[in-house]
């Protein structure tokens, strides 16, 4: 029985070569696939990421199905997982359960992400209507594939700075929108709020 085991970010998680071939064409069946000798029993692969949810990206490849998290900021970071994971048939999964939550929830929601120069904002169409009525925005495309959300990002004349997205933030708290969660890495820096007040 060959047992693979993958170190993610320091936290170790061990499943059978044949669960993660269980799937083609993703990034741990291509890792597997070109550096795992026949006959060893067990060997560890290195995953510079946050662990926190590789159990729902094993857990999917197990079952081809798995029980997502009911929160919209857990399920946009487990999001972001699944498209460097590279399994499609979870993306599609997760991006479905965010448009039924959208129709479901009422709360005002909000994704900032820093980006190559720019703050990139996505929320709901009353978020989206209260940031371009109150801060100097453009947007660049409607509709990014999750019903009813939009991409904005604020003038490149702004400096991206910490401050900035400080000061971004703390406005919007002031109408009952508040960080839930954060992912930050070398290249983007990401926030998610929530509220449950009406704007």
């Amino acid at each position: 029985m060959e047992i693979v085991t993958f170190n993610v970010g320091g936290t170790k998680f061990q499943a059978l070569l044949a669960t993660i071939n269980n799937l083609k064409y993703h990034m741990l069946a291509s890792l597997v696939s070109e550096r795992f000798n026949v006959g060893t029993i067990e060997r560890e692969y290195f995953i510079d990421r946050e662990p926190t949810h590789f159990r729902f990206i094993l857990n999917y490849l197990r079952d081809r199905k798995v029980s997502l998290p009911s929160s919209l900021s857990l399920l946009y970071q487990l999001l972001v997982e699944a498209e460097y994971y590279q399994i499609q048939p979870l993306l599609v999964l997760i991006e479905n359960t965010i448009v039924e939550l959208q129709e479901k929830n009422s709360n005002k929601i909000l994704v900032i992400t820093r980006k190559k120069g720019y703050l990139h904002f996505e929320g709901s169409n009353d978020v989206m209507k209260y940031m371009r009525q109150n801060f100097n925005i453009k947007i660049l495309e409607n509709d990014n594939g999750l019903n009813k959300w939009q991409l904005l990002s604020l003038s490149s004349r702004y400096s991206m700075t910490f401050e900035l997205i400080s000061s971004v933030i703390s406005k919007l708290s002031a109408i009952g929108l508040f960080i839930v969660g954060t992912t930050i890495s070398n290249e983007e820096e990401t926030y998610y709020l929530e509220n449950k007040t009406s704007l």
